[in-house]
């Protein structure tokens, strides 16, 4: 963690650090279990991070990356993304299947450029946006490991995203 960082984590409200701590312990625990048989894992660990400054989304990661002990793997979206569903699909399923075999929590950074009106590139229609979307949102609920998203606000968030975080951490609350 860069110094930068640690001003920015201390100046985070103390019950926000110790959720931050929460989260990696549980994150640790869900990595150290994934190796179990289909049948008897559990509900992907879905974390949501809110804050309108990208520094302090970033330092919250790196306590989460501290306390992990395991790398964090930030997502380039972009990338997942096609004008062929099928295409996109697979994209997504490797994605996952790289991710669980490896051991690491998954970083959507930014998401509310992937979930957000303005987040769909130029060469996607709103219905390809919307099959890329669905795999990832699917495929995420068979996830075994940690996933977090981070967002300047909810509100730019798909409502699935939410209702499947446990926590949703407002970075900037008081």
């Amino acid at each position: 963690m860069t110094s930068e960082h640690l001003r920015i984590t201390e100046a985070l409200q103390p019950h926000v650090r110790i959720a931050l701590t929460v989260l990696a312990i549980n994150a640790k625990s869900r990595l150290a279990q994934q190796r179990r048989p289909h049948a008897q894992r559990k509900p992907p660990l879905v974390a949501v991070l809110l804050s309108p400054y990208a520094a302090a989304r970033s330092s919250a990661m790196a306590v989460i990356a501290r306390h992990l002990h395991a790398p964090v793997q930030r997502v380039d979206w972009t990338r997942l993304l096609s004008p062929y569903a099928h295409e996109a699909e697979l994209n997504v399923e490797r994605l996952f299947d790289a991710a669980e075999h490896a051991g690491v929590l998954l970083l959507f950074d930014e998401a509310d450029a992937l979930f957000g009106p303005h987040g769909r590139p130029l060469d996607l229609t709103d219905s390809d946006h919307e099959a890329c979307t669905e795999a990832l949102l699917t495929r995420m609920a068979r996830f075994d490991g940690p996933v977090c998203f981070t967002a300047s606000h909810r509100r730019h968030l798909h409502p699935r995203v939410l209702a499947a975080a446990d926590p949703v951490l407002d970075l900037t609350a008081a």
